[in-house]
């Protein structure tokens, strides 16, 4: 994450911006958490859809379970609205801290031509949940780099740090 300053946001212990590690879902009588990153990822998806069905995780990628949502199988389609709207869940979380114009995702699922409307459609399904909601709806966009997004932002850290300008 950037500030207004242009600089990435690193936080005191340099975790600043890890999102990934929020946590998405709580069960205070159970006593258990669940982090951003296990509920709204490619893995997420094998997971639940290996569940829903009864194989092995192990067996197939999140790429198999779109592909078998292309295809209508029902289970898939669950894993695929349920990663979009745990998804959706985590950006209202960053939309309310940080209250950013646009969100920017990225990874290897970004490259999907139905992850903006997915996460769009979602994201409304949310916000029609919650009365006071406030802040406008933010313009979702792929990140440029999209599965590399991370690898270029860790280079251009590394060469602001070497003191070399990134072209």
């Amino acid at each position: 994450m950037k500030g207004q300053d242009g600089q990435l946001h690193r936080g005191f212990d340099l975790l600043g911006g890890e999102l990934g590690y929020t946590l998405l879902s709580v069960n205070p009588v159970q006593r258990t958490a669940v982090p951003f990153s296990e509920m709204a990822s490619a893995s997420a998806i094998v997971r639940r859809y290996a569940k829903w069905t009864g194989q092995q995780g192990e067996r197939f990628t999140a790429i198999d379970v779109f592909a078998a949502y292309e295809a209508g199988d029902h289970a898939a389609k669950k894993a695929i609205d349920s990663f979009y709207f745990c998804l959706a869940a985590g950006i209202h979380n960053v939309h309310y801290v940080y209250n950013p114009e646009k969100i920017l995702l990225g990874g290897g699922i970004s490259a999907r031509d139905d992850l903006l409307d997915g996460v769009r459609h979602a994201y409304m399904q949310l916000k029609d949940q919650l009365s006071d909601y406030t802040l406008h709806m933010p313009r979702f966009e792929r990140c440029h780099f999209q599965g590399n997004a991370n690898l270029i932002g860790a280079m251009h850290h590394f060469m602001q740090q070497q003191g070399q300008q990134w072209r």
